[in-house]
């Protein structure tokens, strides 16, 4: 009894940015792991990259240069702030923060000064701007499925976009289309009985028109998606519970719209993705978990 044997459990958390072009995609770590870098979005005016990060004790919002390096803190109190998505025009910085003890979504000029309450919601993924940035999207729970809701940045006002059933939404950076994930009942596969739900990407407008009804159906675990700058594609990233986490393309007007990028190591489970700022990287969050027993 003097001795207490234990699992030391290890955690990196890092920028790291992956080719999409060329035959084998390249990964090249923007950040080292130790500071706790999460939740990238990028500036598509300058390529900088906003994110989340711990590495002044706090978890603050901080900006970086492409490359990852001249990193500088653009929030420093000692709330929770992450989940930052940078507006179109590159003129704010919307993100989830619990400053005064409650959850919400919180606004900031992407030069910096003081955030300001846009609207207490629970946001389940991610922030999406709409394309002339006046209008944020997010996934918001409720009942047994998700809903997606806007909120208006003039005025903060809230709505609920359709039914529930959907989550994970995306917002092409260029025209009226919202890309978000479908949550679909499927007969479950034998042995089982039942039904399992499933979800499938779909595209509409604001007048909610299926932009592409005939979009064949590719099923995904767990998602996020960002559209490329250009908003020609997207990239999904897919986190299976038994398997490794995976980033998709998605080219919706192609004859074959999906095609897998890469699977990512085992031990990785990614926390947020976004482009570089010319289309040719995808930068995801690479949050990788290592144990040992020790004595």
């Amino acid at each position: 009894g003097k001795r207490v044997v234990s699992t030391l459990l290890d955690t990196r958390q890092s920028l790291v940015a992956i080719s999409v072009t060329g035959d084998q995609p390249v990964l090249t770590p923007l950040t080292d792991g130790l500071s706790g870098d999460l939740f990238p979005s990028v500036v598509n005016r300058t390529g900088r990259i906003v994110f989340s990060s711990s590495r002044s004790g706090h978890r603050n919002l901080w900006i970086a240069d492409a490359d990852g390096n001249h990193a500088s803190p653009l929030t420093t109190e000692s709330a929770i702030d992450e989940n930052p998505a940078v507006s179109p025009d590159g003129q704010q910085i919307a993100f989830v923060s619990d400053r005064g003890n409650e959850r919400a979504i919180w606004l900031m000029s992407s030069l910096g000064g003081a955030p300001k309450l846009l609207a207490r919601e629970t946001v389940l993924d991610t922030l999406t701007w709409s394309h002339d940035s006046q209008r944020l999207y997010f996934a918001k729970p409720g009942g047994d499925f998700p809903s997606l809701a806007s909120v208006t940045v003039g005025d903060g006002r809230v709505e609920t976009i359709g039914p529930p059933g959907r989550t994970a939404p995306a917002a092409s950076p260029v025209a009226d289309v919202l890309a978000y994930f479908d949550v679909l009942m499927v007969p479950a596969p034998p042995p089982a009985t039942g039904t399992v739900a499933r979800l499938y990407v779909k595209l509409v407008d604001s007048h909610n028109t299926d932009l592409h009804p005939n979009l064949p159906r590719q099923s995904f675990t767990n998602p996020l998606m960002v559209w490329s700058p250009d908003g020609k594609r997207l990239a999904v990233l897919t986190i299976a519970a038994n398997g490794p986490a995976q980033i998709w393309l998605v080219d919706p007007d192609a004859a074959a719209p999906f095609r897998k990028l890469i699977d990512l190591p085992p031990d990785t489970r990614p926390r947020g993705v976004t482009w570089s700022k010319d289309g040719q990287r995808v930068i995801i969050a690479n949050q990788q978990y290592t144990g040992d027993i020790v004595i």
